[in-house]
């Protein structure tokens, strides 16, 4: 293949990142061991040495990340149809279809996960011109590494619409969006969130989901899809799609959303678990997991375990209720009777 000068450029620097990424992360340095520690609440089998591994893949991937960042933020309109034509394959092109012809809506999920800005660039190529792609995303300033996202994704100069969602009328813009027919993506993935969630399995523990996702595809009866930017070598990332979600409705809408957004969650574990070093949120995810309640295999968990995995659906009501279930659990375990 023929590299543009920029392109030549890029690849030089990669390579010369991938010959230096122990001056960051030092085998055995704080920043690795702060890693190691993190992910073996997602992987709590994996020996040492293959903690490192990862660690060092991650660093490449965040830093491949923001290099093309930049490289796509030099390209005009033409340049960047060259370049998504040129490096970025599709691995389920029958969803994409889909996405473009169904006459339903469409919501697209990812977590912070990849090349998001190659996704994004991709989508609006791809269907662009049949239908809008509304991306529902945290405004970021210029500033920032991936900041001015929107500046960019409408450079091709078709079938985008930014949707942030500081703003109070976003949730209304998303939905009318879908009703409209179009796209939404969206990143349901940021834990720790407050207000409206819903508690999902992931990774072993329960984690508090955002409700926004599975509302809005269920609001508009949507054809729900995950989608996942992968990185490759050099400039190349692979858009990978997921087979439509689907969902027995119970008619209740806050049960529905649950099994809605359990079945997203399961998708998107699934893809970290196949590539865990492109997801951003690898360093932190051992603190927001350590917060959250383990889950035991059902057959283990006995009553006492089954209310404890409600738990954190009454903790703003009830503050004091997980230490008082923490106590019946000690005196449990301890052989000695609950009251």
């Amino acid at each position: 293949m023929q590299y543009t000068g920029s392109e030549l450029v890029f690849l030089a620097r990669q390579r010369l990142r991938q010959a230096t990424p122990q001056f960051t992360y030092r085998k055995g340095g704080t920043a690795q061991r702060f890693f190691s520690q993190s992910i073996r609440r997602l992987f709590p089998h994996m020996p040492a040495a293959d903690c490192h591994e990862l660690c060092r893949r991650h660093y490449l991937s965040m830093h491949q990340r923001r290099q093309l960042r930049r490289h796509l933020g030099r390209l005009d309109a033409s340049g960047m149809e060259r370049f998504l034509y040129r490096h970025v394959k599709v691995e389920g092109q029958e969803y994409l279809d889909l996405v473009r012809n169904s006459d339903r809506p469409v919501v697209l999920f990812t977590p912070h996960y990849g090349n998001f800005t190659v996704v994004a660039l991709k989508l609006i190529q791809a269907i662009g011109r049949v239908k809008t792609v509304n991306s529902f995303h945290n405004p970021l300033p210029a500033s920032h590494p991936m900041g001015d996202v929107e500046s960019l994704f409408g450079r091709l100069g078709y079938g985008y619409t930014p949707i942030p969602n500081d703003d109070s009328g976003a949730a209304l813009k998303a939905i009318r969006a879908l009703r409209r027919g179009e796209v939404l993506t969206i990143m349901p993935d940021s834990l720790g969130v407050t207000g409206h969630t819903s508690y999902v399995p992931f990774f072993g523990h329960l984690v508090p989901a955002m409700a926004g996702a599975s509302l809005f595809a269920l609001k508009s009866n949507a054809v729900v899809i995950g989608i996942y930017g992968c990185p490759e070598e050099g400039l190349q990332t692979t858009l990978r799609l997921s087979a439509p979600l689907e969902i027995e409705r119970s008619g209740d809408l806050d049960i529905d959303m649950r099994t809605l957004a359990s079945a997203m969650f399961r998708d998107m574990e699934r893809q970290i678990r196949r590539s865990p070093e492109h997801w951003y949120l690898l360093p932190e995810i051992g603190g927001v997991l350590a917060a959250t309640l383990r889950l035991a295999p059902p057959a283990d968990l006995g009553w006492l375990g089954q209310l404890r995995q409600a738990a954190p659906e009454f903790q703003q009501a009830i503050p004091e209720l997980e230490r008082t279930l923490a106590e019946l659990a000690q005196r449990q375990m301890a052989g000695g009777g609950l009251f």
